[in-house]
């Protein structure tokens, strides 16, 4: 099912999403953005470092600050109609984008836990929660994880 409510931007991997380029800071984003978000900030778990987030409702996206207000995360949903390497993120089931992915060569690791599906060499990452349904498809800059992993 294919989504024309939005239209969706280009996926470049480890540089962004359609206007909005990893390593520009909230001010620069709000200069190519026609609304202003809804924003938070929360502590990343086990350290003393703060992320800060602006989520914009009317693209189905949220972008994420590191503390030098720095995007480091796209999070795109279901509106906003991601397409990467011509799979349709939403628009089929589950097994269907995961084999269309890997058709493309990429490869996903689950450091996580079992809902998180992470391509660390293309920058990108599906949130599956419950019973294969995507409900994210995130993008992220080099390094983002390293911490993490």
């Amino acid at each position: 099912m294919k989504h024309d409510i939005i239209p969706p931007f280009s996926i470049v991997p480890f540089v962004g999403y359609g206007p909005f380029r990893f390593g520009m800071s909230s001010a620069e984003i709000a200069t190519v953005s026609s609304s202003a978000p809804i924003t938070d900030t929360q502590l990343i778990e086990g350290t003393e470092t703060f992320e800060s987030f602006e989520t914009y409702p009317e693209l189905d996206i949220q972008l994420v600050y590191n503390s030098e207000d720095s995007l480091s995360l796209i999070e795109l949903m279901e509106l906003s109609s991601p397409i990467f390497m011509d799979v349709d993120i939403f628009g089929t089931h589950f097994s269907e984008v995961m084999n269309g992915l890997r058709n493309c060569g990429i490869t996903f690791t689950q450091p996580f836990d079992r809902s998180m599906y992470l391509s660390l060499d293309k920058g990108v990452g599906l949130y599956v929660p419950y019973q294969n349904k995507i409900e994210s498809f995130s993008l992220f800059c080099r390094g983002y994880y390293d911490a993490n992993l």
